[in-house]
């Protein structure tokens, strides 16, 4: 029977939720030793042979792990998915990105992708799944089913998050929980209308789905626990921890075009509404591309994954104002919201080019009045609060997934977590 390969190209260092019993993206036996021998930053070397579709050779790489690279080298299916930046075979940079992790200690984001699936049923994306489907048996990795109740027989628990259930029978969703997905960062089953995440949590995660669960725009909270902090990462503290939840109704928007039609609404405005709803809350999402909103057959939208989301005024403006700047991880603004058609950012770009938004406007109601009012938060930035041209820019360029004491610092300082909420509404009046 044969696996379905994950779409993105991405590494999720994770074991294969199939048959097998070892991940099938993970590099021979003979990689690890390898890897410990290569004192460089291999992310760094190989960015150009990525980007070119070849490794590059150097002499400094172990021969084994030459070997390695040179058997990935074959020629496979191209990536011709949206988005792809290269034309390398997928596995190649599939493998090429192990390396690159391998040295550190693992990217949040692979498994928080997989967690916005999970959220409504379906299977991962991060990682191949053999035919038969979710419930396949595990290659028993720390986070798999077999090693979930080795995780709460040492859990210690530090704070008790209520939800809509006075209890949980933490117990029984192991019994009856089909393993949904796992990763570097947690494992996720389904038992019965629930979704229970295990392992590392943010800390704020589970009160931000049960605000949005409340507000109708997200999953609802059934109860979480948590132990005390492990680490920080992209600007969240990470706690040992387990999440109840429910599945969210509905489909993920997805990487479609920005006209798409729901229920007569066009996938841009259903996007924008969803937005706005989560930042009327002061939250920001963080990881807000269109395969963390499910869509219902009435246009709704309702945000998955919380793991990297922050309860924080100015974060969320952060979020919503670098939307609509040219940007990246690695420069700041808002970059997930840019990465997808779907959003409807490129059409504001294009008609930011040639000087009029009276056709989008047109096409995108909800959408065209957020552009409209973003011009009025600019404004209102420097008649009302006294910035520059350029200390707005340094706003709209701040970057998502910051730490909070960023917005206590320089441009940010010179506002109020009030003042940066009456912002938001500016920028979402009349939706």
């Amino acid at each position: 029977m044969g696996t379905r390969m994950c779409r993105k190209g991405k590494s999720c260092g994770a074991t294969c939720i199939d048959r097998r019993e070892r991940c099938n993206i993970e590099l021979g036996p003979l990689v690890s030793p390898a890897v410990k021998k290569v004192s460089l930053g291999l992310g760094s070397i190989f960015r150009r042979g990525i980007e070119a579709g070849k490794a590059e050779r150097l002499p400094s790489v172990p021969s084994d792990m030459k070997r390695e690279l040179a058997a990935l080298a074959q020629p496979r299916q191209l990536d011709r998915s949206p988005g792809a930046r290269t034309r390398t075979a997928p596995e190649v940079r599939r493998e090429l990105a192990n390396i690159a992790q391998a040295a550190k200690k693992g990217d949040m984001t692979l498994m928080m992708d997989d967690i916005s699936r999970i959220m409504r049923g379906s299977a991962p994306q991060q990682i191949k799944i053999a035919s038969g489907g979710p419930g396949s048996s595990s290659g028993g990795t720390r986070w798999a089913r077999g090693d979930a109740e080795d995780f709460d027989k040492s859990f210690k628990i530090y704070k008790r998050i209520r939800g809509d259930k006075d209890m949980i029978d933490w117990k029984e969703t192991i019994r009856n929980g089909v393993p949904i997905g796992e990763g570097s960062f947690g494992s996720v089953l389904k038992s019965g209308n629930m979704a229970i995440k295990r392992g590392e949590i943010g800390a704020e995660e589970a009160n931000i789905i049960k605000r949005v669960g409340q507000a109708g725009i997200g999953p609802k909270l059934h109860g979480a626990e948590i132990s005390t902090k492990l680490r920080g990462a992209e600007g969240v503290d990470l706690h040992k921890g387990r999440i109840a939840m429910s599945i969210v109704p509905g489909k993920e928007m997805g990487d479609v075009s920005s006209n798409k039609k729901i229920n007569g609404k066009n996938a841009a405005d259903i996007y924008w509404k969803a937005m706005a709803d989560l930042h009327r809350l002061g939250i920001a999402h963080n990881d807000a591309h269109p395969h963390n909103l499910m869509v219902d057959n009435k246009g709704k939208g309702r945000w998955v994954d919380m793991g990297f989301a922050q309860q924080n005024p100015k974060a969320a403006l952060a979020e919503a104002l670098g939307a609509f700047t040219r940007s990246s991880k690695e420069r700041g603004g808002n970059w997930q919201t840019q990465s997808w058609e779907s959003t409807g950012i490129n059409k504001y770009m294009a008609a930011k080019r040639v000087g009029g938004f009276a056709e989008l406007r047109k096409e995108y109601p909800v959408f065209g009045k957020v552009v409209d009012n973003f011009t009025n938060v600019q404004q209102n930035l420097m008649r009302n609060y006294g910035f520059s041209r350029q200390e707005v820019d340094k706003i709209i360029d701040h970057g998502i997934r910051s730490d909070f004491s960023s917005y206590n610092k320089g441009t940010w300082s010179k506002i109020t977590d009030k003042q940066a909420q009456d912002l938001l509404n500016t920028l979402y009046d009349g939706i």
